[in-house]
């Protein structure tokens, strides 16, 4: 069963998804700035529905893409194919390039988000749209729906569909027929970046779901463990090598260790 079909309708109640995004096209269109927004536009379907409601908000925005270099091929294709007006922005140098020089990314020390996801300016748009969802995190739900940048005191952030559950998205996407990537029909639940320490945990759930990403992309698990490897054998904190052979702390790595 799909990842999409397993929450398709559940706790749907007649009016809500009216209300909900009728309340997210309000908020848009109070907020819009004079030189428009600029919308972070993954390519996943919260995204979508965002983008969507920009269009209906009938706001002013430009829509970008990180390109991560790690992302799926279907991800790519999808955004050239249904969105091609997005605008693409290209790090310097690929992941598996910094991976080799910066080492391993954990879930505290999250480089890779730094330089691959982190908003990038678009000529003076300040006001960033964000599909972020208080469901998927507790962190993010203890994140303002408005929230000024801690880093950038220029930029500000917005969150137009913040109390949104995922059933109300599926359910949004299928009213207005909107395309979505084929992966949440194989079971994927985020299409994002593949092999991200995030998702690394220990249990056979977890394993299990590393183990099918592993298969379904392996030119990129060959060039992570390579990357890997390269700085294994080069700078590895003794730490790391305090767990014996690169096979072995890879391993740990994989399930999720340390936290």
């Amino acid at each position: 069963m799909s990842n999409r079909s397993k929450t398709r309708g559940l706790l749907s109640l007649p009016g809500m998804l009216d209300e909900a995004e009728q309340e997210a096209v309000e908020f848009l269109r109070e907020n819009e700035p004079p030189e428009g927004y600029q919308l972070s536009f993954s390519g996943g379907k919260d995204s979508i529905v965002m983008r969507h409601l920009a269009d209906m908000a009938e706001v002013n925005y430009t829509a970008l893409f990180n390109c991560t270099t790690i992302d799926p091929p279907e991800i790519y294709a999808f955004i050239r194919r249904y969105y091609p007006d997005t605008v693409w922005h290209y790090p310097r140098h690929n992941f598996f390039r910094e991976l080799e020089r910066r080492g391993p990314a954990w879930r505290k020390v999250r480089w890779c988000c730094q330089i691959f996801k982190e908003t990038k300016n678009l000529k003076d748009k300040h006001r960033i749209l964000i599909g972020i969802r208080a469901e998927e995190s507790w962190k993010r739900a203890r994140r303002p729906r408005v929230e000024p940048s801690k880093k950038k005191k220029s930029l500000t952030y917005y969150a137009p569909i913040h109390q949104w559950k995922e059933w109300q998205i599926w359910e949004y996407i299928e009213k207005y027929s909107l395309p979505y990537p084929s992966l949440y029909d194989e079971g994927y639940s985020r299409v994002g970046c593949k092999l991200c320490p995030m998702t690394f945990a220990p249990g056979p759930a977890a394993q299990a779901r590393l183990e099918r990403e592993k298969r379904k992309f392996p030119h990129f698990t060959m060039l992570f463990e390579r990357a890997l490897r390269k700085w294994w054998n080069r700078t590895a904190a003794p730490t790391a090598k305090a767990y014996g052979s690169f096979e072995e702390w890879l391993d740990w790595y994989y399930k999720g260790f340390p936290r």
